[in-house]
């Protein structure tokens, strides 16, 4: 990377210059990246699993799990590309790894509903658990066989109307 690059990152990283997208564009160029402007108001879900890292950090697992919930919302409300595009970046540890494993879940859910891609991120074995976890403890035994294919999967159980709230 020249001296010219890394003067202008390292203005905008103490915030003496805000990049446009053009500007930006220019510095990830010789990195063999580019910036890809998506036309949506949802979150990622690698910025989904850093609101539910910062919710759980604080041992709020209550708001943890309404943005489980938003994340859902989110995934269900786009469609195509764009809901690949949410899915692409791998995301960071909720810190929690039946959260975790929640997300990766969650994703091959609604991946699947449209015969859409997966990420190869959803099947890393920190995604996965290793003793079944029922989401909500007051589930009947009708929980094995309501919970969609790629909840069990994960070892994840939840009831589909927990994932109908759109």
């Amino acid at each position: 990377m020249t001296r010219e690059y890394q003067s202008s990152i390292a203005d905008f990283e103490r915030g003496k210059h805000d990049p446009g997208v053009d500007r930006l564009d220019r510095l990830l160029a010789p990195l063999g990246y580019r910036v890809v402007v998506l036309p949506t108001r949802r979150r990622t879900v690698a910025d989904a699993a850093e609101a539910i890292y910062s919710r759980h950090r604080a041992g709020d697992g209550d708001r943890a799990y309404r943005e489980l919930i938003q994340l859902n919302v989110d995934l269900a409300s786009e469609h195509g590309a764009l809901r690949v595009a949410l899915t692409v970046s791998p995301p960071p540890s909720t810190g929690n790894r039946r959260f975790d494993a929640f997300v990766a879940a969650l994703v091959e859910h609604h991946l699947k509903a449209e015969r859409l891609p997966i990420p190869a991120w959803t099947a890393e074995p920190s995604r996965f658990l290793e003793s079944r976890w029922v989401v909500d403890k007051h589930a009947g035994d009708e929980i094995e066989a309501n919970t969609p294919e790629s909840f069990r999967r994960h070892n994840v159980f939840v009831d589909p109307s927990e994932l109908a709230s759109v």
